[in-house]
C-alpha cells in the first residue's frame, strides 16, 4: 500500500533530482538519514532493481575495532541495511509542511513487522524516492521482473540443488497419507501438475475421499 498523505505523485523527471541511470540500474541519494530501531543514523540511500540499500558508517567506534580488541588503524567498511521491495507493506511520503522546519521523509512499514523512516535534505529528492519505490514495487509490468527471475546464486550454494530437499510425496507419506492403506480417509494426487487448479499450491495435494 503507497500512501502520499492524499497528494498525487510528481512523476516529471527534474534536472537536478537524482535519477534512474540505466547503465548502473541504480538512484543514489546522499544525506539521507534512517530511524531504525529508535536510532538515527546518516547515510547513502540507493535504489536498485530489486532492493533498498541504506549506507552508513558505523554507528560506535567499538564497531570499528577488530575482533582481537585492538583498534585495526584502518576504518571499517560501511555499514549496510537491505530491504527488498516485495517485503514493503505501506510507504508513507510526508512533505515538509508549509512554514515547518521538519525535513520530508519516507516512512515504510514491512511485512515482517519492521518500520523504518528515512528523512531527507529537501523535499524534491524525497519526492523523487517515493516516486521510484512506488514504480519498482506497484508497476512492474511483467512477472519477469520479479527478482527470482534475475537471482543468480554464490558459492556454495551455487551448487547444491534446493529442489531436491522437499519431496511432496515423501512428506505427505511420513504424515499418513497413502493411497494404498484402505483405512487411510486421504489421498494423494497430482491433478495439479499443471498449476491449471491451483496456481499457487504445489503439484502433488493431498484430498479426503468422499463419505
Amino acid at each position: 500500500m503507497i500512501h502520499n498523505n492524499g497528494q498525487a505523485p510528481h512523476l516529471k523527471s527534474r534536472r537536478n533530482a537524482p535519477h534512474w541511470s540505466p547503465h548502473t540500474n541504480t538512484y543514489q541519494v546522499e544525506d539521507v538519514q534512517i530511524i531504525r530501531h529508535g536510532v538515527p543514523l546518516s547515510g547513502t540511500l540507493h535504489l536498485m532493481p530489486h532492493h533498498l540499500i541504506f549506507c552508513h558508517a558505523p554507528s560506535s567506534p567499538s564497531e570499528e575495532v577488530s575482533l582481537n580488541g585492538k583498534d585495526s588503524g584502518t576504518r571499517s567498511r560501511p555499514k549496510e541495511v537491505w530491504i527488498t521491495y516485495h517485503i514493503i507493506a505501506r510507504c508513507i511520503f510526508r512533505p515538509t509542511p508549509n512554514g515547518s522546519s521538519l525535513s520530508s521523509s519516507i516512512r515504510l512499514q514491512c511485512r515482517d513487522f519492521t518500520f523504518v523512516a528515512f528523512n531527507f535534505a529537501d523535499e524534491k529528492s524525497a519526492r523523487d524516492v517515493y516516486d521510484s519505490i512506488k514504480s519498482l514495487t506497484c508497476k512492474l509490468g511483467r512477472i519477469e521482473k520479479l527478482y527470482a527471475f534475475s537471482y543468480r546464486p554464490q558459492l556454495p550454494e551455487k551448487d547444491v540443488n534446493s529442489w531436491k530437499f522437499y519431496d511432496p510425496q515423501r512428506e505427505l507419506e511420513r504424515m499418513g497419507v497413502s493411497n494404498d492403506h484402505p483405512d487411510c480417509k486421504w489421498r494423494m494426487t497430482d491433478i495439479n501438475k499443471d498449476y491449471k487448479v491451483r496456481p499457487i499450491v504445489r503439484t502433488m495435494i493431498s484430498t479426503r475421499l468422499c463419505c
